[in-house]
């Protein structure tokens, strides 16, 4: 029923429930009770009342015993004429977005005759720096959630501008039923506020919740993870999806059409623009120049933004570019297949693999509920990035019968962005939890460890670029805590037949007892389908002694 799966409630902190213990049962009983007990207090459930006149084949409205004057004026005011759901591409310099955010919009003409469009958005305040007490509030105890329907215009320009990440917009097939069904949900959601859980009830939850309304056997196929790509994925296998629109942001424009004109052109355009002679790019009616066009129009507004040129140079720029557009009209740019995280692979992970370190085999297991690695195909995002929690990796080795623990990180976050001297962006990492690590002798030893990064990543051509960056962090276990440091570089290229090649040099000081162990390490990832991958690593360890580490395994995404 509406918020229940397989018969439990998605989200125990929800105080929209009538009865306890919470049952479908029990809460169609309890809501028919509420609707003749208290009919002003059942204007609350204005989806269960619809819900309940569908299931019973009553006529529309009929339970609705006194006018729900608050609920009818919403109605009004947010107009359900036409349904879409919006995702705002990830965000890969902020953890907290990094997975993207997932909307409804409704647009239509309310009771005053005026065209409006609201946006319906489920999110919380991350405000506090304070990381272990922010993953036990978001994952275990859950923080206030904010639902809110307000207009779209400013949530678009805010994730296109402010944000630079692209909006895809997506026109939903629904009934008038449906349409309704959601809409008096949102109106239910919204008196409660449903505390926020960022693996278990988040946008993603909330909006595909809304969505399986118009598909309600789904519900109980959702997963009890839920990415905003997981949910572009269900509305378009359940046909929900009529059309789809990209907006693409301007900074994701002009990075991706720099490959297109080139570097000699992408520089010749900027020097123009940065020094108000902008009047003297001159543009053909081509499709090479459609492309130099949108390039310094979008290069435009990023040297603005950035403070590049000032307003007046800008507004020059700006009005001569846009006295060069209607030759372009015939033309349209066709992005809606390039880079789409929608085309990613699932989120959760799990793994299973041969290792051998001083001649001694060992399987692996490794299994993550949500995201992705380093190693993951990434080609389909704007830069190499990594986000995982709960990661955990345990290591049997049967010639001693060992069972150990290699790791378990709540929070792993690597961003490495392409470096652009107009855009910016500096590769970080974030990551928290336990691991092992290497001392002197080549031992391993389970610390518990948090640690911040930061460098630059540079592309190199189209299918790959090297990075440099520097790691700080804290480790400890039962008889230490220690500061270290870890300088690293490296490189990555996607090769032929779907195959990744990531290559990587580090120096460990002082991760353990004063150590100080160099690795040299190499990853081949072949990816043989959107599921299934495999992976080998070899790494050379340098200490006071010298170490070869192999190992292999098998990856499945779902």
């Amino acid at each position: 029923m509406l918020q229940l799966k397989g018969n439990k409630p998605l989200n125990a902190n929800y105080k929209g429930y009538l009865s306890n213990p919470i049952s479908a049962r029990a809460e169609l009983t309890a809501t028919i009770d509420l609707i003749y007990s208290s009919p002003q207090q059942a204007c609350q459930y204005p989806a269960r009342k619809q819900f309940i006149e569908t299931l019973l084949q009553l006529p529309s409205g009929s339970l609705s015993l006194q006018p729900c004057t608050d609920y009818e004026e919403f109605r009004q005011r947010v107009p359900t004429d036409e349904a879409f759901l919006v995702f705002a591409a990830e965000n890969v310099t902020s953890a907290s977005s990094m997975m993207g955010h997932i909307m409804l919009r409704f647009d239509g003409t309310n009771a005053d005759n005026i065209n409006v469009q609201h946006g319906v958005t489920f999110f919380t305040e991350l405000d506090t720096l304070n990381i272990p007490a922010l993953l036990y509030e978001t994952l275990i105890e859950g923080k206030p959630g904010i639902f809110q329907v307000a207009p779209y215009a400013p949530f678009q320009q805010h994730y296109r501008q402010k944000e630079q990440r692209n909006v895809w917009e997506y026109s939903l097939a629904l009934s008038p039923q449906d349409k309704a069904l959601i809409a008096g949900m949102i109106w239910e959601l919204g008196q409660f506020s449903p505390d926020y859980f960022f693996h278990s009830y988040n946008c993603a939850t909330v909006t595909q919740l809304l969505l399986t309304l118009a598909r309600p056997s789904k519900l109980n196929e959702m997963d009890a993870v839920v990415t905003p790509a997981d949910v572009v994925r269900f509305a378009i296998a359940q046909n929900l999806v009529a059309k789809t629109r990209l907006l693409p942001s301007h900074k994701w424009k002009a990075q991706a059409l720099s490959e297109t004109v080139g570097k000699n052109a992408a520089e010749d355009i900027r020097q123009h623009l940065e020094s108000g002679e902008s009047t003297d790019l001159t543009f053909a009616r081509t499709s090479d120049s459609f492309m130099r066009f949108e390039y310094a129009t979008s290069l435009n507004r990023l040297l603005r933004q950035r403070n590049f040129i000032d307003e007046n140079r800008y507004q020059n720029n700006a009005a001569y570019l846009a006295s060069r557009r209607p030759q372009f009209k015939h033309m349209a740019l066709d992005v809606s297949e390039y880079k789409n995280p929608v085309n990613t692979s699932k989120e959760a992970l799990i793994a299973i693999g041969l290792e051998d370190f001083r001649s001694t085999q060992s399987l692996v297991f490794r299994f993550f509920p949500v995201a992705s690695d380093i190693d993951s195909d990434n080609r389909n995002y704007s830069g190499e990035t990594a986000l995982s929690l709960a990661d955990i990796k345990v290591r049997y080795t049967p010639q001693k019968n060992t069972l150990h623990l290699d790791q378990l990180w709540l929070y792993n976050m690597t961003s490495r962005v392409p470096y652009h001297d107009v855009t910016g962006d500096i590769s970080t990492g974030l990551k928290v939890g336990l691991n092992r690590v290497f001392d002197d002798n080549l031992q391993r030893n389970l610390v518990a460890e948090a640690e911040f990064s930061a460098g630059y990543t540079f592309p190199v051509s189209k299918i790959g670029g090297v990075f440099a960056e520097s790691g700080l962090g804290i480790s400890a276990d039962t008889h230490r805590i220690q500061a270290y440091a870890e300088p690293r570089i490296g490189a990555f290229a996607y090769l032929r037949n779907n195959t990744k090649l990531r290559i990587e040099a580090a120096w460990g000081l002082n991760k353990y007892a004063g150590s100080n162990v160099k690795r040299f390490e190499t990853h081949l990832t072949h990816y043989l389908n959107n599921a299934w991958s495999v992976n080998a690593r070899l790494k050379r360890l340098l200490a006071k002694e010298d170490e070869t580490f192999t190992s292999f395994n098998l990856r499945y995404r779902f």
